[in-house]
């Protein structure tokens, strides 16, 4: 009876101790937490974030909103944010979404009784997003559940799209986005973190930090230690470049000098993260790169990780804070005049079969940033490979086609318009057949069936989404497979969006009535197997 007693406290608990999507606050921020002196932490005092506080807190007590949305540029300050702000949450428990999670079948058991917090910063990242947004629904009906997800701007469209096809608009609190404090509130942490020793420096230290916490807190930090010299606050653009490589030189003065290039084994990880320090598929071509051994990078990212410089969620590994790693992979892709130095055609070329996703997301990042700096500048690091991902495409055979595909279903979600030119080559040009085994070969009837989680994630923008219902609309009047033995199924994949209706604005629900009705009007649409009717007349889930 006890054991039993035991086990149901343990599982009201949301089975403490073996969680494999959430964690506690305390634990995601350890690694921040220790006595040991770090150039970036979360222990300074925050400032100037009074009016967002205010918006968290009615968000938190307002019945109807379930998911808030906080976006901000990087090193803005959304996590210090988030960190303090949670602290302050009394009622209930609050979890923060693992940055390594592993979904699973039975993620909603790691989910206690009673009122709930949920926090799901750099929620962009997550593969898993519309599982945790499905999961943040389903638990309503049980218990009150708040979802806050922290974003970069660039990551904004994907998530707004996600959350107009799962939620009420008075679901969703979409907060200001998060812009630089005010000059006061910049010079008092620059004072703080400066020091009284060098506390006549915190005026031109906020000057040219002011719109990045994380440059004033490095830079101040840099400059009390005499890492720094305070000439250069004179020039801004100067000084955030010195603070990110004092930053980054700061730890790799403490690592041994040998046969390891750290810096070369820091862009490789900006390049590709996430990524597990134990895998062959990064360690080995790291060593072939680094012309090292194997063995020898395993010990190198340890090292990097005891040194700080690498977080540790779970069994992945990146660069903190975010800010650095897009410094160390703006520097290692491109020049000072802008131009590619060719690195990011070198790792396409290396991780294309293993970490594509990761790669076009990470590169489709930096390229936006630098558009949003200058908008008549692009860095175009994505075209010669995705013209190579093309011609990849048209030369492969069938098992060729279908591996890319499914390499591709993360990437769908942000770009969209580079995976529907190879959807639309995939359908007019047929593939190649190639034997697998003896008695069995990939043709080109197995290419479009890797088609439709494609389009699930494509169907997320608005903008392409008559596109993608078409392109389902064929694939499921085509595919003889039963639906319910495949959940990618385009007809599955179809209804899904039509069922999305209860959860989304208006307008997409006008747009999936206009769609059926269009193919209702159409006696050819009825023929077959599949018709108008299964998308005109989705159940939906009960009143």
């Amino acid at each position: 009876m006890e054991l039993l007693l035991a086990m149901e406290k343990w599982n009201a608990e949301g089975r403490p101790g073996s969680r494999f999507v959430f964690t506690t606050p305390k634990e995601f921020f350890a690694q921040f937490e220790s006595d040991t002196p770090r150039l970036f932490d979360f222990k300074q005092t925050l400032r100037g974030r009074d009016t967002q506080i205010a918006a968290l807190n009615t968000f938190l007590a307002d019945p109807a909103s379930v998911v808030g949305v906080l976006a901000g540029r990087g090193g803005i300050g959304k996590s210090k944010l988030l960190h303090d702000w949670a602290l302050t949450v009394k009622d209930g428990t609050v979890l923060y979404v693992k940055e390594d999670a592993e979904w699973h079948p039975e993620a909603a058991k790691e989910i206690p009784a009673g009122e709930l917090l949920i926090v799901a910063d750099d929620a962009h990242r997550f593969d898993f997003l519309d599982k945790l947004l499905l999961l943040a629904r389903s638990l309503r009906q049980r218990q009150r559940v708040k979802v806050v997800l922290g974003t970069r701007p660039s990551g904004v469209d994907q998530i707004d799209a996600m959350l107009a096809l799962r939620f009420a608009a008075a679901e969703v609190s979409r907060f200001p986005r998060l812009e630089k404090m005010s000059q006061q509130g910049v010079r008092e942490l620059a004072v703080e973190v400066l020091g009284a020793g060098h506390a006549q420096h915190a005026t031109p230290l906020a000057a040219v930090s002011s719109d990045t916490p994380l440059v004033t807190v490095v830079g101040g930090r840099l400059i009390a230690k005499g890492e720094i010299s305070p000439a250069v606050l004179a020039n801004e653009e100067a000084f955030r470049h010195e603070v990110f490589k004092k930053f980054s030189a700061e730890y790799e003065r403490l690592l041994p000098a040998g046969a390891v290039n750290w810096r070369t084994l820091l862009n490789l990880v900006a390049a590709v993260s996430p990524v597990s320090p134990s895998v062959n598929q990064f360690v080995e071509p790291a060593a072939e790169i680094l012309r090292i051994r194997p063995d020898e990078v395993r010990s190198a990212l340890n090292l990097l990780e005891k040194r700080g410089l690498l977080l540790r969620g779970g069994r992945l590994i990146r660069i903190v804070p975010d800010l650095l790693s897009d410094f160390l992979l703006e520097g290692a892709c491109l020049t000072g005049a802008g131009e590619s130095t060719g690195f990011s055609d070198l790792m396409f070329q290396t991780f294309q079969s293993t970490y594509l996703s990761n790669l076009l997301r990470n590169l489709g990042e930096l390229d936006w940033r630098i558009t949003q700096r200058n908008p008549d500048q692009g860095t175009r690091l994505l075209d010669d490979i995705w013209l190579e991902i093309g011609r990849g495409f048209d030369a492969g055979d069938a098992s060729v086609r279908v591996q890319l595909f499914k390499s591709l279903t993360g990437a769908a979600l942000f770009q969209p318009a580079r995976v529907l030119q190879l959807i639309r080559r995939a359908i007019g040009n047929e593939a190649a057949e190639v034997r697998v085994w003896s008695d069995f070969a990939l043709t080109q009837e197995h290419v479009p069936r890797e088609i439709p989680p494609l389009l699930r994630g494509i169907s997320y923008h608005f903008d392409h989404i008559e596109e993608a219902a078409e392109i389902l609309w064929r694939l499921a009047k085509s595919d003889s497979r039963a639906p319910h033995q495949y959940p990618d199924h385009s007809r599955r994949v179809l209804e899904e969006m039509a069922d999305y209706g209860r959860y989304k604005p208006v307008q997409f629900n006008d747009w999936m009535a206009d769609f059926a009705a269009r193919k209702s009007r159409d006696p050819r649409e009825f023929e077959g197997t599949f018709t108008p009717l299964p998308v005109m007349f989705v159940p939906g889930p009960p009143k």
